[in-house]
């Protein structure tokens, strides 16, 4: 016997197919959902991995900006400090320079001669006093080139002073402190 088939068959097969390609889209539209809720909860554990990473760094470098601020502030003090001890050097040296002077003067002046006056303006010190004659000035000049502690001295002035006493050569002299003498005859240094 045959069959014969009167029903629309092809319609049959539209339907099924219809039904196949719901049946595949609404599959990779849900794949595809799953996938994106995937990819998007994964990113938003990288930001907030991101973040939280972000926020340690700056910690740290509000700590670090704190610590340089705290150095600079210990640079200007040291700075400050290094200035004030130099300043006390100097005034050392200064002092030790005068005790020195005073105690080397002395011995270089010959007898019969003694001064009048000392000033000192930086390293050059103008000495004036009074001598029995121009080779007593000349002896204390030529002591003062021997000595470690002044040199180049110059005659600025002699004059004849007569009065009721013996007769004296009043003398000016400006001689020059060596101040790298004085550093190493002391054993100060710099």
């Amino acid at each position: 016997m045959m069959r014969i088939n009167l029903l629309p068959h092809r319609e049959l097969k539209r339907a099924a197919r219809r039904r196949q390609f719901s049946l595949i889209t609404a599959a990779t539209a849900g794949a595809a959902v799953i996938l994106i809720a995937l990819i998007h909860v994964w990113l938003v554990s990288r930001l907030h991995t991101q973040v939280e990473r972000n926020n340690y760094l700056e910690q740290i470098n509000n700590q670090l900006d704190q610590q340089i601020a705290q150095i600079q502030k210990l640079k200007i003090e040291r700075t400050k400090v290094l200035a004030r001890k130099k300043i006390i050097e100097a005034l050392e040296e200064k002092r030790s320079r005068v005790v020195h002077m005073l105690d080397e003067i002395p011995r270089l002046i010959p007898d019969g001669v003694y001064l009048t006056s000392l000033k000192q303006v930086n390293t050059t010190i103008t000495l004036n006093g009074m001598a029995p004659s121009n080779s007593k000035v000349a002896d204390f000049m030529h002591s003062i080139e021997k000595s470690s502690f002044f040199s180049t001295p110059t005659l600025i002035q002699t004059q004849l002073v007569t009065g009721n006493g013996p007769r004296l050569i009043a003398f000016s002299l400006s001689v020059k402190m060596y101040s790298s003498q004085f550093h190493n005859s002391t054993g100060v240094s710099q």
